[in-house]
């Protein structure tokens, strides 16, 4: 069980190290050689303490990634996004983001702009926070 345990801590540690770029196209392969175990010692891992598998795993984390960036960086364009993340389109981003957050990193970006407006607009009124209407600044 501490050999499981070693061994959960050593691939989620290497997988949240990953580079956004690096992250979409790791395998199991890569990472037997990476941390030092079989194949097969990783998919049971997954299964049994995760609930999960590798691929599931490593595309929540991806979509996790994403919608983090978007929050942060609400102006971002899908195109620069799906890049960053090595996807070939914005359609290959969207699907792997749609499986975990149900809408599209689009709809996402949108709702995470409409709050940002609300919460400015609803400092209003407080005083030293400017007057009138204001425009949103990209990040």
């Amino acid at each position: 069980m501490k050999a499981q345990k070693n061994l959960q801590e050593r691939v989620v540690g290497y997988i949240l190290t990953c580079r956004d770029n690096e992250l979409k196209n790791l395998s199991i392969y890569v990472l037997t050689k990476k941390i030092g175990a079989s194949p097969g010692a990783i998919a049971r891992m997954f299964r049994e303490n995760l609930n999960t598998t590798f691929e599931a795993y490593k595309n929540q984390e991806i979509a996790t990634r994403i919608a983090l960036l978007l929050k942060k960086q609400s102006y971002i364009g899908m195109m620069t996004v799906a890049k960053q993340f090595a996807f070939q389109d914005a359609a290959e981003l969207e699907k792997v983001f749609k499986d975990y957050f149900v809408i599209s990193p689009a709809s996402y970006q949108a709702c995470i702009k409409n709050m940002k407006r609300r919460s400015l607009k609803s400092l209003q009124g407080i005083p030293g926070f400017p007057a009138g209407d204001f425009e949103m600044v990209s990040n």
